[in-house]
């Protein structure tokens, strides 16, 4: 279902597309330098993932 602006569906692609960039970084031998980059970036997915009822408690 639709809350506000994103669907969860849709936040879960990102997740997915988020885990494989890291997954890349790692390889690359640059794990570290991509989870600073982009940790602000995968809290916010996080909590955009997060059901609307665990929210709130």
């Amino acid at each position: 279902p639709a809350r506000g602006w994103f669907q969860r569906s849709r936040v879960l692609q990102i997740q997915a597309s988020v885990k494989m960039l890291l997954d890349w970084a790692k390889g690359a031998g640059h794990s570290h330098l991509a989870q600073k980059f982009f940790a602000k970036f995968c809290s916010a997915v996080s909590i955009l993932a997060t059901p609307p009822q665990q929210l709130s408690q």
